[in-house]
């Protein structure tokens, strides 16, 4: 196919190139003018730019020697408390499914009544954390008294 910058017939665009001659990149750069001033101003956003990132980077390692969390592990301690708090509202930690299952993952055999089940689950996340047992065997976790509100219910026959 001949192509329009073609000057010879049946001449294609690659042969052309070849012909006329491709300028590499690099040459292209450097034949242009450049005036001082110009440079001037790019060297000094260039400087103060990299002068940014390096406070930036001796920031964060400072943060990461003294154990601060990150931003990531921030996020995640956030997202983690909002899923509590949102479980909490709706009871979640004061039902039977959750206590017996959590309970049993833990290789612990559940109690019979649901206030055992939480006086036991209260013991695991105490010893697990490292701490004693509480003497009140309730936190603000399993402490709403949902379930001591509920009345019970008899099965059908």
């Amino acid at each position: 196919m001949k192509n329009v910058q073609s000057s010879l017939s049946g001449e294609t665009h690659n042969q052309y190139r070849n012909r006329v001659g491709r300028i590499s990149r690099h040459q292209h750069l450097m034949s242009q003018k450049v005036e001082s001033s110009t440079r001037r101003e790019e060297i000094e956003r260039l400087s103060e730019a990299s002068n940014r990132i390096e406070k930036k980077v001796e920031k964060e390692i400072e943060e990461f020697c003294q154990g601060a969390p990150t931003v990531r592990h921030r996020q995640k301690q956030i997202t983690k408390e909002k899923q509590i708090s949102y479980d909490k509202a709706r009871g979640a930690y004061e039902s039977r499914t959750f206590l017996e299952g959590t309970l049993r993952l833990k290789g612990i055999e559940p109690a019979e009544d649901i206030e055992g089940m939480k006086a036991q689950y209260e013991g695991w996340k105490a010893l697990a954390s490292g701490g004693e047992l509480p003497n009140n065997p309730r936190s603000q976790v399993t402490d709403s008294g949902i379930h001591s509100r509920r009345e019970p219910t008899e099965a059908s026959a």
